[in-house]
């Protein structure tokens, strides 16, 4: 049957090579430690069945670290969540999407992004706080 096909559709997420999507690093804004923002993702991300933010929980699960549930959170489909965790405004989502709602300019890569690599930005109470990959 693969010897008839003439196209082939890949997702570029992490699904198809490593069988899930996984968090790959954390660049944290000056202030911020990466435990930190990981944890703040993975608290307002419980609120989000999308792939991306079920592995953001997995990962902060992973390291044991405390996850909140969201006092209220708001989704826009394909583009990220925000709402409120332990008291702070917390935006998670596509760069575009969080850079909207925030001033300020988010940290440099430590890595070099690969082709495939999703980046997830993180805003803390209007302030870029990080972002992953």
């Amino acid at each position: 049957m693969m010897a008839k096909s003439r196209s082939l559709v890949v997702d570029k997420t992490g699904t198809l090579t490593h069988g899930q999507a996984r968090l790959v690093s954390i660049d944290a804004a000056p202030g911020y430690a990466p435990e930190d923002i990981l944890r703040i993702a993975g608290s307002i991300d419980h609120a989000s069945k999308h792939i991306v933010a079920e592995t953001i929980v997995a990962a902060a699960r992973a390291r044991s670290l405390d996850l909140q549930l969201p006092t209220s959170s708001r989704e826009s489909p394909g583009e990220g969540i925000e709402g409120r965790v332990g008291g702070h405004d917390v935006i998670v989502g596509g760069m575009n999407f969080v850079q909207s709602k925030c001033a300020g300019s988010f940290p440099q890569a430590t890595r070099p992004r690969a082709p495939g690599d999703v980046i997830v930005a993180v805003a803390i109470d209007g302030c870029p706080a990080g972002h992953s990959g």
